[in-house]
């Protein structure tokens, strides 16, 4: 890794095809320094002649990655580097970054709900528990705010700087239940759909944010859902009774 280390920094045109097939076997045993040098040689993308065999290997073993909690924030950081400074990068690569970014929100929210599932399976064992009993066990599970707020803002950046290819991909589906379900990642999510349309869950997304605007009075659900209007598809859902009689009597102040 060192001899790589220094060959990335200093020669980054020296990694051959098959030096980046063998770097890649070693990701799965030291993520956080492969990803150091990926990170390295990623700043040096525009003067490689052939930097997709190392490159992609960010896709390639990209669970070793996100799986990670040392790596995954770097992980996105490198991604939107590549994004935002390389046009060949964003017009090869970017909806292998949606892909990747979608990835990590839903499977990093698959693990939270399946912790919470399992503490409340065992709330009943617990009620019989002494006070002093009860202060030893674990707090129930947390959302990883700061992690899912980063991928959002990821997924915002590559729709600032590509929005054409951004309008197609997919939505992150998880977002209709964070959005009713986690405050504090109701502004990241609404600051993507200001950007994109919710492709894959129009509906849903619709309905959460008439929910805020119901029972919270969300200036930007509000806002947010002025702007889906002027999407055909979304124009087309909001159009429905329910939802125009919903958004139609609300005040909303901008």
């Amino acid at each position: 890794l060192d001899v790589i280390y220094i060959i990335a920094t200093y020669a980054p045109h020296g990694i051959s095809r098959r030096a980046a097939y063998m770097f890649g076997h070693i990701i799965g045993r030291y993520p956080r320094k492969c990803l150091t040098i990926l990170s390295i040689y990623a700043e040096r993308f525009q003067i490689i002649m052939d930097p997709w065999p190392m490159i992609d290997l960010l896709f390639k073993y990209q669970d070793y990655f996100c799986n990670n909690d040392g790596c995954v924030n770097d992980y996105l950081s490198v991604l939107v580097y590549l994004n935002t400074n390389f046009t060949d990068f964003r017009e090869a690569r970017q909806e292998h970054s949606w892909h990747a970014v979608t990835e990590v929100i839903k499977k990093r929210d698959e693990v939270y709900l399946n912790q919470r599932e399992q503490y409340e399976a065992n709330s009943s064992s617990r009620a019989n528990l002494s006070p002093r009993s009860k202060s030893r066990l674990p707090p129930p599970p947390k959302q990883d705010i700061s992690l899912m707020t980063n991928c959002y803002f990821a997924l915002c950046h590559f729709a600032e700087v590509n929005p054409t290819i951004c309008t197609y991909q997919n939505f992150p589906i998880v977002a209709q239940r964070q959005l009713a379900d986690t405050p504090d990642l109701q502004y990241p999510i609404i600051s993507l759909l200001m950007r994109i349309p919710p492709n894959g869950c129009h509906q849903e997304i619709i309905k959460s944010l008439v929910r805020l605007m119901k029972d919270n009075g969300s200036k930007p659900a509000g806002v947010a859902l002025a702007t889906l209007a002027q999407n055909n598809l979304c124009g087309s859902k909001l159009e429905d009774k329910i939802y125009a009689g919903i958004f139609l009597i609300l005040p909303l102040s901008i």
